[in-house]
């Protein structure tokens, strides 16, 4: 196997493994094992780290989905879009099918995105300063603009919430549902269910005025 497959399977087998058990329920002898790697040492090597590891999954597999985000956000790539709502949720949740129907994680992708969502003190506007993700700082500006953050919250509030909501939607979707999923039948649900926690925030933000 060259250097080159074998980072591919260890991300590939850390994607799986994550996803179904979170960052912190897997040994990195599992990851190896799975990924066909006798030496413990190769997870090192690619990646620096288990931290390293977790990182680069993040910003590989994200990438396609942000391009995607990015193409419905600013089609004519101008650099000055201003997304309407629809548009923004549209962007929140079209790429995520996507991903699951054809992207190179598929529902591993979806579930391992749960559990990156769910980790303890997860941040959307941090992870988009953090990472070369233009369509996802995009998207947090544009939401931003149409639901702006409760008292208190951080920039990005609303897309975090959205974002969460609808990767665990996603993921329990895909497993009931299986080979009957239907793509427009959850992205109307889920862009439905979006625009009802913006309700909800815009309700609130109200009341405390």
């Amino acid at each position: 196997m060259s250097r080159i497959d074998a980072r591919e399977a260890i991300l590939a087998s850390a994607l799986k493994l994550f996803g179904e058990r979170g960052f912190d329920g897997v040994p990195t002898t599992e990851i190896l094992e799975g990924a066909g790697q006798r030496n413990q040492t190769a997870l090192q090597y690619h990646f620096g780290s288990r931290e390293g590891l977790y990182r680069a999954i993040v910003v590989e597999r994200l990438k396609t989905i942000d391009a995607r985000r990015l193409a419905i956000l600013d089609p004519r790539g101008s650099g000055a879009a201003r997304p309407d709502l629809s548009s923004c949720l549209r962007a929140l949740v079209e790429p995520l099918v996507e991903e699951a129907l054809h992207g190179e994680g598929g529902a591993d992708h979806v579930r391992f995105l749960r559990q990156f969502c769910a980790r303890p003190g997860f941040s959307i506007a941090a992870a988009a300063q953090s990472l070369p993700l233009p369509g996802m700082s995009l998207m947090i500006a544009a939401l931003d603009r149409h639901v702006p953050p409760p008292p208190g919250a951080e920039a990005g509030f609303a897309a975090g919430l959205m974002l969460q909501v609808t990767v665990a939607l996603l993921a329990s979707w895909l497993q009931a549902s299986g080979a009957h999923f239907s793509a427009e039948a959850f992205q109307t649900a889920a862009i439905e269910s979006c625009r009802a926690i913006r309700r909800g925030l815009l309700a609130e933000t109200k009341a405390d005025e």
